[in-house]
């Protein structure tokens, strides 16, 4: 039955990924996408951001929610960009400080959680400035 719940959200995930891709920022010629999934019930934040960045071939993406008590966090950063000095881990910390979360990851994939939803807008406010800086530095 876990399983199968599971299967079923997973395939929710990627009903709902092809909505927000619509919300795609240019920030200096990356694209940027942040997703706050307040209304994406029954959907894992994680499920989410695996749906979205398998349409979202280059880009940063950003997918933070509220799930299991938790505020939940993934960060993705397409190879290209990490080639360019962008890292998902970089860019989980400038969100991570507005939500009070703790994480980890890699230059490609970084996740962790938090405590306070109200900083998720605020934390991925704080993205585009430092997708400049981390491409001009």
């Amino acid at each position: 039955m876990e399983k199968r719940i599971a299967a079923l959200q997973a395939q929710l995930a990627q009903t709902r990924a092809s909505a927000h891709l619509e919300n795609v920022q240019d920030v200096d010629g990356v694209a940027y996408l942040a997703v706050h999934a307040a209304g994406e019930e029954g959907v894992a934040v994680k499920d989410l951001a695996e749906s979205l960045r398998a349409k979202f071939k280059s880009g940063v993406l950003a997918v933070a929610g509220r799930e299991n008590g938790k505020v939940g966090i993934v960060v993705s950063v397409s190879s290209d960009l990490v080639k360019r000095g962008l890292s998902a881990k970089d860019v989980f910390a400038a969100i991570a400080a507005h939500v009070d979360a703790k994480g980890g990851g890699s230059p490609a994939w970084a996740q962790g959680a938090g405590k306070n939803e109200t900083g998720i807008d605020a934390g991925f406010a704080s993205v585009p400035p430092m997708i400049r800086e981390s491409l001009r530095g």
